[in-house]
């Protein structure tokens, strides 16, 4: 968006070097910078509805195209596309240029740089946005107004020469703007049309954190989720100092494969748990599948067990998270709700990552039995 919008208005500074422009705009030699920047600013504040007559389009009210501002990968749990149209861009014509180089006899000897500041940029257009950010899906439109003050630009751009009727004419081939503000505000209105409250609180937490992304979850150190950090919106998920409550009132309801031979086809372990408090699993059932070898010490046979793999239902999770947003309470209490809300997505998508600490759990607590006591003791002596 910033590279069509500077393009633009490179084409007018570029104007004031123009033969055809008005008498009373000063004519530079080459090289000339104080010259060339006072034509700029006299141009820039004297002729903000342009000059037809050399094709110079008004620069207080400037129109840019429709834009695919952002789309990031669909394949992970966040995901999200931005479309722009109908955008108008005002206050060009508040520009002050002050500084320029490069506007040589030859201007392909380095680059051309132009510097300057404008008080306040106002954009305005429309938004269409289309994702899924975590188990929140998203299908939004409406009108979006953004001010960027006190703007501070440096245009740096590469040019060749192109000749025709044997005069020279400035062609320009990559442009690079550097943009620094005091301040970004935006406002999306209607973001979520039937949660006014939700449009309210998410353009209040963007212009409070509009300098940096908004860390959504960061609770440790054992990964649940990362999505792709290449895009403008991820999400890393990970737990610590996890404990768990409730397996003592775990009831064993099936096995299968305990034979004497155990390694002649899964062993397999199902249950139920009313209560596991990690956060709340309520009225789990699970059901552990065992692969295992028959490792031989001291003339004893001995369960290996070298793959687990868990299934699990339950019945409700409850998930509260404290502090999610330590700055704004309001927004951890509206994503925990929304969470809960639609647990059964979340844990749809993140049941892979969870399942291998439930795999942990399991193996860590019948392990050390089956590495301590030899299967043939486990059982009743053969008739």
């Amino acid at each position: 968006m910033l590279s069509n919008i500077y393009i633009y208005y490179f084409i007018l500074l570029l104007a004031t070097l123009c033969a055809a422009l008005p008498e009373e705009v000063k004519k530079c030699h080459f090289g000339d910078e104080k010259c060339i920047i006072d034509s700029m600013n006299y141009v820039i504040k004297h002729f903000p509805k342009g000059i037809p007559e050399i094709g110079l389009k008004p620069i207080d009210v400037v129109d840019i195209g429709d834009l695919r501002l952002l789309e990031t990968d669909k394949a992970g749990a966040t995901w999200i596309g931005v479309n722009l149209t109908k955008q108008v861009n005002y206050g060009f014509e508040n520009a002050t240029i002050t500084a320029v180089a490069g506007f040589e006899k030859d201007p392909t000897i380095k680059h051309l740089t132009i510097s300057g500041h404008i008080p306040t940029l106002v954009h305005k257009g429309l938004f269409d946005v289309s994702g899924r950010m975590w188990l929140v899906a998203m299908n939004l439109s409406g009108e979006s107004t953004s001010e960027f003050r006190n703007m501070r630009f440096t245009l740096k751009l590469k040019v060749a020469i192109e000749f025709r009727n044997n005069k020279r004419y400035l062609k320009i081939y990559k442009l690079v703007p550097i943009v620094k503000l005091d301040r970004w505000v935006l406002w999306m209105e209607d973001l979520f049309t039937e949660n006014s409250d939700l449009t309210i609180l998410i353009n209040r937490t963007f212009n409070e954190s509009w300098l940096e992304p908004i860390d959504v979850v960061d609770i440790g150190d054992a990964r649940l989720l990362e999505t792709d950090q290449s895009g403008p919106i991820w999400i890393r998920v990970k737990l610590t100092k996890q404990v768990n409550y409730g397996f003592e009132n775990t009831t064993i309801t099936k096995v299968e494969g305990f034979e004497k031979d155990p390694t002649i086809s899964h062993l397999t372990i199902s249950g139920r748990i009313p209560s596991l408090v990690h956060k709340e699993f309520q009225n789990m059932r699970f059901t552990l599948k065992l692969k295992s070898t028959i490792e031989f010490r001291n003339n004893k046979r001995y369960l290996k067990i070298y793959e687990l793999v868990p299934s699990v239902q339950t019945d409700r999770w409850i998930l509260w998270m404290d502090d999610l947003f330590k700055e704004n309470s309001d927004l951890t209490i509206m994503v925990n709700r929304i969470f809960n809300e639609g647990w059964v997505e979340v844990w749809n998508e993140w049941e892979s990552p969870i399942l291998e600490t439930f795999a942990g759990v399991f193996l860590g607590m019948i392990k050390d039995i089956f590495d301590r006591i030899s299967y043939d003791d486990m059982f009743l002596p053969s008739i």
